[in-house]
């Protein structure tokens, strides 16, 4: 009975030892994975980093060039609107002159 009951005890350790490797396996296999994901999405950010700079390069100039053209463009607008005035001015003062000469006003 003894020899049984130690034969049972060394068969259970060997599984408990056979499961406890398989678990081991597949902890390494999922840790594999994990790593292998880990290295593509690293992978993946240094390629959106490297894209993304140079786009922030390019609207940095292009807000430059826009600032530019803002400030060249102020002071034309506020030039054309004087002249928008003085032309509007004009036309008043031509229609009441025209009123007064028909006898209008």
């Amino acid at each position: 009975m003894a020899k049984s009951a130690l034969a049972l005890f060394r068969a259970k350790e060997e599984e408990i030892e056979r499961k406890k490797m398989e678990v081991r396996d597949k902890v390494q296999a999922y840790m594999g994975r994990v790593e292998e994901a880990t290295r593509r999405l690293s992978d993946i950010r240094e390629e959106l980093d490297a894209l993304i700079d140079p786009m922030r390069k390019d609207i940095a100039f292009l807000r430059k060039k826009i600032d530019t053209a803002n400030r060249e463009l102020k002071p034309l607008g506020q030039s054309c609107q004087k002249k928008v005035q003085t032309l509007f001015s004009l036309l008043i003062i031509k229609m009441i002159v025209k009123w007064a000469i028909e006898g209008i006003i």
